[in-house]
């Protein structure tokens, strides 16, 4: 996976296309619904006078964003920005193919706050399983083969308050009368986030999806908080003695002995690279007496907690129990699309979330460990292209690089 730290001669490049005045945005995907009292601009629409002026302010946070030390704060917030700076600065990432992966944008519009948060492998495989579990129900819906909606780290602008917000995951179904899509789960992983901060992201989505039926948010919590190696460590001292090649994920993970059990660690050249504590579920369902769930209210809410892998007992049937409710929604929706919809397939089929032990589940445990590997060399990759790439070693130290600038690293 590409490091978003990138040599000097591609980094000015991409810089060198936020500097032509004379630029314009390309069409952008898009579909914002304009906020009460307060428009919020499409791409099209920007005057350019907006455009010019706004281009060096998104080439200095384009610039923060690839060079940020990513694999040890995977949050980046710029205050102050407008909802334009956010439309370029998004278009202007999607256009960068050499960032391989790249942030997660959304905007906050009362505080202009854009926030960018990285993917990280064990943020993306929970949502990954889900995603692929509630795929269950699309064989047996009535009507178009595309009815069902899964969308992913798609984004959507809040009609009261402005805010781009980007959820994770949200399941729903095209409405014929809504003409557009209808949302009963919405799914949230904190894993580069805190656990507030994704309360409120799911509130807001709640908010803005009132049929939301059940709201799980994944929280993955590691410690100790990771850092980079240091000079003098053992990771530090191998690259700098030896003058290694970079390792393969494979020989990466050779000089590895990653625990069995929760705790996880992975430490590899006397350095800790992914040390994850654990993985908590929460689940919240909607009372059938209530218009929407409340967060706030445990005693108005259906609510359940607990560990990945060994305490999911009471979160597998609560959300089997969202499942079922989300089915009968799905049921009344096919017939409310067609009156004659045949729903007798979707009533027979009886979504589940895997239980431990079975072979489903053991699938995802392996898929999980994986990604902390992932993660780990991820973070190593990170480290080592940041701390020496592009420098010339010797054994006496480190040598300034032809163009006069020592590389950057932690010491």
């Amino acid at each position: 996976m590409a490091s978003p730290v990138l040599p000097q001669d591609v980094f000015d490049e991409i810089i060198s296309q936020l500097d032509d005045e004379t630029s314009t945005l390309k069409s952008c995907s898009l579909v914002c619904r304009s906020p009460r009292n307060s428009p919020v601009p499409d791409c099209n629409s920007i005057p350019i006078e907006r455009i010019e002026t706004g281009s060096d302010r998104v080439a200095r946070i384009l610039k923060q964003v690839i060079s940020h030390p990513w694999h040890e704060d995977p949050v980046l917030h710029f205050v102050g920005e407008d909802f334009g700076d956010f439309l370029q600065l998004r278009e202007k990432l999607e256009e960068q193919r050499v960032l391989g992966t790249k942030p997660k944008l959304s905007y906050i519009a009362k505080s202009r706050c854009i926030m960018c948060t990285w993917p990280f492998p064990v943020h993306e495989v929970p949502l990954t399983q889900f995603g692929t579990l509630v795929q269950g129900f699309e064989p047996y819906m009535s009507g178009p083969t595309d009815i069902l909606s899964i969308r992913t780290n798609t984004g959507d602008v809040d009609s009261e308050t402005g805010d781009f917000t980007i959820p994770d995951l949200l399941l729903g179904a095209w409405s014929e009368a809504d003409q557009a899509n209808r949302y009963f789960v919405v799914v949230e992983c904190a894993k580069s986030q805190s656990m507030s901060n994704a309360r409120d992201a799911v509130k807001r989505q709640v908010a803005m999806h009132p049929a939301i039926v059940m709201a799980v948010i994944i929280n993955v919590t590691e410690s100790p908080r990771y850092s980079s190696p240091r000079e003098g460590s053992g990771a530090w001292t191998r690259f700098k003695n030896n003058s290694a090649e970079i390792l393969t994920m494979k020989e990466f993970m050779n000089l590895c002995t990653p625990s069995e059990n929760f705790p996880r660690e992975i430490s590899v050249l006397d350095h800790s690279w992914c040390s994850i504590k654990d993985i908590e579920y929460h689940v919240w369902l909607k009372r059938q007496d209530q218009e929407t769930i409340n967060f706030d209210n445990p005693n108005i809410t259906e609510y359940t907690s607990g560990f990945f892998p060994d305490s999911m007992t009471e979160v597998r049937s609560m959300m089997n129990e969202g499942f079922k409710r989300v089915n009968g929604l799905l049921q009344g929706l096919c017939k409310e699309n067609a009156a004659d919809a045949n729903t007798s397939s979707l009533e027979g089929f009886q979504l589940q979330f895997p239980e431990n032990g079975t072979p489903s589940f053991e699938k995802f445990e392996k898929k999980v460990d994986i990604s902390f590997k992932e993660q780990a060399y991820l973070r190593f990759r990170i480290w080592f292209m940041k701390c020496f790439r592009g420098q010339k070693r010797c054994n006496d130290g480190i040598l300034e690089s032809e163009g006069g600038e020592r590389g950057a690293g932690n010491s």
